[in-house]
C-alpha cells in the first residue's frame, strides 16, 4: 500500500502498531492470522495476542493493518 507524502507527515513518528521491520518499540515477531505475513509488534500487542493464544492455540487473533482494514470493510457490508 503506497501513501502520499502528505499522509505520512500526518502520522506521528511514535505511532503504535505493527511494522514489517523491527524498531525500537516493535521488537516481537508476530504472524498475521489471516495473510501469515511477518510483522513486528510492541510488548502490549505481543502480550495480548500471546495471552489469547494460550487460551486457544488454534486461533491467532492478530491481524495486520491491511487484513484488519479488509475485515472492517467486510463487516460494514
Amino acid at each position: 500500500m503506497s501513501r502520499l507524502r502528505e499522509e505520512l507527515e500526518e502520522i506521528p513518528a511514535n505511532i503504535a502498531g505493527p511494522t514489517r521491520f523491527p524498531t525500537e518499540r516493535n521488537k516481537h515477531e508476530m504472524r498475521c492470522g489471516v495473510c501469515d505475513g511477518l510483522f513486528y509488534v510492541d510488548e502490549a500487542i505481543y502480550e495480548q495476542v500471546s495471552s489469547a493464544m494460550e487460551f486457544d492455540s488454534t486461533d491467532n487473533p492478530f491481524r495486520c493493518n491491511d487484513c484488519e482494514q479488509e475485515y472492517d470493510e467486510d463487516a460494514v457490508c
